[in-house]
């Protein structure tokens, strides 16, 4: 914790606190928080991106993450990713905490457009804990459609707020 407030320029309260909650959220043990730290410096280094930022969207989205048994390192890269494309912080959080609810428990047209562009793949893959393999069979799923269709279907599933941290995630060219 003291490299993480070190390396962040974060006071070392916050980042024991980003620490703790970051394991609790993700269903993690204590000893696992040098993994947790090597991870968020790793992704705040490779990406556009600071560990503030990154706490900011984790405060956001590691609940429901932890709920899927959804782990560190597809969080860091899904974030990591939104950040390169300049959806950071609370908002990128945010994204993936809608799409992650919405996918784990769909309304009636949520499914219906879940169903008409064969996403029960990505569903099931990231509701099951796999959200990078779920992001890239949605990524798939959805290719060779127009922008707007796209955006439309991104904003169906994951609503308004998600849009713009969706796209960005289906809309990269890395693997």
């Amino acid at each position: 914790v003291l490299d993480l407030a070190t390396v962040s320029g974060m006071d070392l309260g916050k980042a024991s606190d980003f620490v703790t909650d970051g394991l609790t959220a993700l269903g993690m043990e204590a000893g696992q928080a040098a993994e947790m730290v090597d991870m968020l410096a790793a992704a705040s280094t490779s990406s556009n991106t600071t560990v503030d930022q990154m706490q900011k969207a984790f405060s956001n989205c590691a609940p429901v993450a932890g709920t899927l048994g959804i782990n560190m390192r597809d969080l860091s890269i899904a974030l990591g990713l939104m950040a390169d494309k300049g959806v950071k912080g609370a908002k990128a959080g945010t994204a993936l905490k809608n799409l992650m609810a919405n996918l784990s428990d769909p309304t009636e047209e949520q499914l219906a457009y879940i169903r008409k562009f064969n996403l029960e793949g990505a569903q099931q893959a990231i509701v099951e804990g796999h959200l990078v393999d779920g992001l890239k069979q949605m990524q798939q799923a959805l290719s060779g459609l127009e922008p707007k269709q796209k955006n439309a279907i991104i904003t169906t599933i994951a609503g308004k707020e998600a849009l713009s941290g969706i796209a960005a995630l289906l809309n990269t060219t890395e693997s």
